[in-house]
C-alpha cells in the first residue's frame, strides 16, 4: 500500500476511534502518551546524520555544477518571501476579522527557558566542534552551519582531492535514506495511535469552549494560505503548473506535521516523497528542507501574531492600537530568527517570546493559550511543512530538475 495511502487512512481511524471511543482513550492516556513519543522519537532518530552527510554532497554537486549560488539565492529569497506572505496574511485577517477576546484565567504552568539572540549565536558555534555531536542538544541549527561551511570549504579540483570524504558522504546518505524509508513504513502504520492522541490532548482540556473562535479561525486561516494564497502564487511563478499535485505528493508528510507539531518529525517523509513523487532531487532537496526548516516557518510567524493579537486584546478593554499592531508584526518577524532553536511547538514559544518582549504586565500572559497550544502548533507545522514542500517544488522546477511522476506511481 502506498505510503500517503497509510497516513491518510491511519488517520482517519485515528479521528474516528476518538470520535467513538473518547473516554476508552481517556484511560489509555499514559500508554498512548509513550506511544506517541516513541513515534516522534524514531520519525526523528536518523534524521539529523541524513540531513548532514546529504547536504554535504548537495552543495558539492551544485559546486561542481557551477550553480550553487543561484540555487541558493532562490532557496533563501522564496523562503523569506514566503515567511512575509504569510504574516502579512494574518495582518489582513486580523484587521477585518479581528478574534474576540478570551477569558483571563490564572494559571500556574513552568515558564520554557527562551534563549537570546547572542545565546542562539553560541549554541550555533560553541567552542568545540565535537559538542555537536555529543548529544546534549536536540538542536539541528549547530549540526547545518557545520557542514554548510565543510561543504563550502571543499573544493572542485582536477585532482578530485575531496571525492574521498564526498563518497563516503554519499553512500552514507543513500544508506540513511533507505532506513528512513523502513522508519516510515513502520510509523505509517501506528498513525492512528499517534492522531488519537493528539485529538485527545487538543480537545479534552478544561474550558475549551472560551478558545473555539480563536481555534476556528487560525484553522480557517491556514487552510485558505496553503490551500488557496500560495497554490495560487506558485501557479503563475511556475508558469502555470498544477499546485495540488505537489500538496498531494507531499501529504503524508503534512499529515505528520499536524498531528505531532513538529516540522522535523515531518522532514523525513517530506524528503521521501518529495523525491519519489515529484522526483526533487537531493542536491536542492538536501539544502532546501533544512534551510526552510530552520529559517522560513511562516506559519509559526503568522500564528505568533494572532496568538499574541489575541492575548493583548484581552488584557485591554480597549481595541489594540496602531502603534500596538506594527509593533507586534514587526515582532512576529523578528520572532522568527529564534525558531531554528526551537524543534516542537514553535508558535506558542513565539507568542512567549513576543509577550515577554512587549512587558507592561503581559510577561506570563502567553499562558491564557495554552489550552490550544497542541492545536496552534499543528496548525503551524503543518503550514510550514506544506509551503516547505511548494518552495522547494518551486526552486526545482525553475531549475528543471522536477520530474512530472504518475500519480499510480507515488509512494
Amino acid at each position: 500500500m502506498k505510503i500517503w495511502l497509510k497516513y491518510l487512512i491511519g488517520s482517519l481511524i485515528g479521528i474516528v476511534l476518538f470520535v467513538f471511543f473518547p473516554s476508552g482513550w481517556s484511560a489509555a492516556d499514559s500508554w498512548l502518551a509513550h506511544v506517541s513519543d516513541f513515534l516522534v522519537r524514531a520519525l526523528r532518530y536518523i534524521l539529523f546524520p541524513f540531513l548532514g552527510v546529504s547536504i554535504l554532497v548537495a552543495i558539492y554537486d551544485l559546486k561542481k555544477e557551477l550553480r550553487f549560488g543561484k540555487v541558493m539565492f532562490k532557496i533563501v529569497i522564496w523562503g523569506f518571501a514566503s515567511t512575509l506572505v504569510m504574516i502579512l496574511l494574518g495582518s489582513l485577517v486580523l484587521t477585518f476579522f479581528p478574534p474576540q477576546r478570551i477569558t483571563v484565567l490564572s494559571r500556574t504552568e513552568t515558564v520554557p527557558v527562551i534563549p537570546s539572540f547572542l545565546e542562539v549565536l553560541n549554541q550555533a558555534f560553541p567552542k568545540n566542534v565535537f559538542q555537536i555531536f555529543s548529544g546534549e542538544t536536540d538542536l539541528f541549527l549547530p549540526l547545518f552551519i557545520f557542514v554548510f561551511l565543510i561543504g563550502m570549504v571543499i573544493q572542485v579540483d582536477k585532482r578530485e582531492t575531496f571525492l574521498p570524504i564526498v563518497s563516503f558522504s554519499d553512500s552514507f546518505s543513500r544508506l540513511l535514506y533507505q532506513f528512513n524509508y523502513y522508519v516510515i513504513e513502520i510509523v505509517s502504520v501506528l498513525m492512528p495511535l499517534l492522531v488519537s492522541y493528539s485529538l485527545l490532548k487538543v480537545f479534552n482540556v478544561a474550558d475549551l469552549q472560551l478558545y473555539l473562535q480563536v481555534g476556528i479561525l487560525i484553522t480557517i486561516i491556514i487552510a485558505v494560505a496553503t490551500l488557496g494564497v500560495f497554490p495560487l502564487i506558485y501557479y503563475f511563478l511556475s508558469n502555470r503548473k498544477n499546485p495540488y499535485r505537489i500538496i498531494f505528493s507531499n501529504l503524508g508528510a503534512s499529515l505528520v506535521a499536524l498531528f505531532t507539531g513538529d516540522v522535523f518529525a515531518a522532514q523525513g517523509t517530506l524528503i521521501l516523497q518529495s523525491r519519489e513523487n515529484l522526483g526533487v532531487s537531493r542536491k536542492i532537496g538536501a539544502v532546501a528542507y533544512s534551510f526552510l526548516a530552520l529559517f522560513s516557518r511562516g506559519g509559526t510567524a503568522m500564528i505568533s501574531l494572532i496568538g499574541f493579537y489575541v492575548v493583548l486584546r484581552s488584557y485591554s478593554s480597549l481595541d489594540v492600537t496602531l502603534e500596538q499592531f506594527i509593533w507586534a508584526i514587526g515582532a512576529s518577524v523578528l520572532v522568527s530568527v529564534l525558531l531554528p532553536t526551537v524543534p516542537g511547538s514553535a508558535a506558542y514559544i513565539g507568542i512567549i517570546v513576543m509577550c515577554q518582549w512587549y512587558g507592561k504586565g503581559l510577561e506570563a500572559a502567553y499562558l491564557n493559550l495554552l489550552p490550544i497550544v497542541l492545536w496552534i502548533s499543528g496548525l503551524a507545522a503543518f503550514a510550514d511543512v506544506t509551503v516547505s514542500g511548494m518552495v522547494t517544488a518551486l526552486v526545482s522546477q525553475q531549475e528543471g530538475v522536477l520530474r512530472k511522476i504518475e500519480l499510480k506511481k507515488f509512494v
